[in-house]
């Protein structure tokens, strides 16, 4: 994740750590170890003094990047914790996890406040229209859509036939990209509730896609090592880059 200046990179690993870093000196500033499975997503919080990072060993960690220290530990799912999203003002946050549910926090007490049920192990979840609306992508490849403060459900998106593995959301809280194991990422229109275009090009699994700050085009990556830019527009590549030798597992754009 990078933070919201610009000026700090957060990283998750296999190796049961994250990393904060200086993004323009490209040095490590610290590492946060506290958990006991790879690390399977990270966030920064508010102002970026706080962040979460989630693993395989079922927890999320609320850290203070001053003190470089946890100051919560948030537990209650039963198997790993794979994706992590943050409200816009920095109080609650949502995570998915395999054991199908999403869970919202509340992040100063540092406790569940809803439990929302999934048809299958859960990938990636975003917040929507100011932290409203609750969005998870599952192994099978639907994406279900929730209002936050109730619960209850806003319908499912189909159409991936394969598992949804990243989710962007436009600040407005219009528009939804979707990354997949199919290889695709498809475009939706969350207040409509359909799919808008399709996005091919990908030789292989995609694993992480996100709007571009004007909403204009969107970057996506994955098994191939390619970074593509989209215009949204048409459906088209804007770009290729042939970024790396081997899988681009996450991708971030900066302010």
């Amino acid at each position: 994740d990078i933070s919201p200046d610009g000026r700090r990179v957060l990283s998750g690993s296999f190796d049961f750590t994250a990393r904060l870093w200086d993004f323009a000196e490209q040095t490590e500033i610290a590492v946060l170890d506290a958990h006991s499975g790879p690390v399977t997503s990270v966030a920064f919080v508010g102002d970026a003094s706080r962040a979460l990072t989630a693993s395989d060993d079922k927890t999320i960690i609320l850290w203070d990047l001053k003190a470089l220290k946890p100051l919560k530990v948030l537990q209650g799912h039963e198997h790993k914790v794979m994706g992590l999203a943050v409200s816009g003002d920095g109080r609650f946050a949502a995570s998915g996890s395999w054991d199908k549910t999403v869970r919202v926090w509340d992040l100063s007490l540092g406790r569940t406040v809803r439990i929302l049920r999934h048809t299958s192990p859960v990938n990636a979840v975003v917040f929507a229209d100011a932290g409203q609306t609750v969005v998870a992508g599952g192994h099978d490849g639907k994406i279900q859509v929730w209002n936050a403060k109730t619960g209850l459900s806003r319908g499912i998106l189909e159409g991936h036939f394969m598992g949804i593995t990243g989710l962007s959301v436009t600040t407005d809280g219009r528009w939804l990209l979707s990354a997949s194991i199919d290889k695709s990422l498809r475009l939706w229109d969350l207040v409509a509730m359909k799919k808008v275009r399709e996005f091919k090009k990908h030789e292989g699994q995609v694993f992480a896609a996100v709007f571009s700050a004007d909403v204009k085009t969107a970057v996506s990556a994955g098994r191939d090592g390619v970074v593509i830019q989209w215009d949204l527009s048409n459906g088209k590549p804007v770009r290729s880059i042939k970024a790396h030798d081997a899988i681009i597992w996450a991708l971030g754009l900066s302010p």
